[in-house]
């Protein structure tokens, strides 16, 4: 079933809400820990920075799809990406982080906005999900921060 932009919107802000309100209260300590083994672990600060990447990112894709573009690339590489991302936002504070994911999601708000319920209904590829309408992208994007977030979250319950 497909969703109106009103509901999208509603969406959007509350998840911005939530997100903004999660790490504006991480302590120092937990701002270090990583949370996320691998390769190159991630703590909340990354994580933070992930979500604002993917903010823009996903923005840009989304104009695209719009546009009645194909979407993401075939062959699109998540982790050499996320790497490269990192590397471009290391010099970003957690403020100027949070203050940058706010602008994005301004942004993204404002975008929304603009479509039509045609527009909602245009198919593109996402990057994680395949060919999906821009409504379910959008809605996906919602989600993001939420599972990440849970994710710190639990990390730290355990911890």
């Amino acid at each position: 079933m497909s969703e109106d932009t009103a509901t999208l919107l509603d969406r959007l802000q509350a998840e911005r809400d939530k997100t903004v309100a999660f790490f504006s209260v991480l302590t120092a300590g937990q701002w270090s820990a990583a949370v996320y083994s691998g390769e190159a672990p991630w703590n909340p600060r990354n994580v933070l920075a992930h979500i604002v990447s993917a903010e823009g990112e996903f923005l840009r894709l989304f104009r695209s799809v719009q546009a009645g573009g194909a979407g993401a690339p075939l062959g699109f590489f998540a982790d050499e990406f996320n790497a490269a991302e990192q590397e471009r936002l290391r010099g970003l504070s957690e403020q100027e982080l949070l203050s940058e994911f706010l602008r994005l999601r301004a942004e993204m708000m404002d975008w929304v906005r603009t479509l039509s319920a045609a527009d909602l209904e245009k198919t593109g590829r996402h990057p994680v999900l395949g060919d999906i309408p821009l409504w379910e992208m959008i809605k996906a994007l919602t989600l993001h921060a939420h599972l990440h977030a849970r994710d710190i979250r639990r990390f730290f319950e355990v911890a």
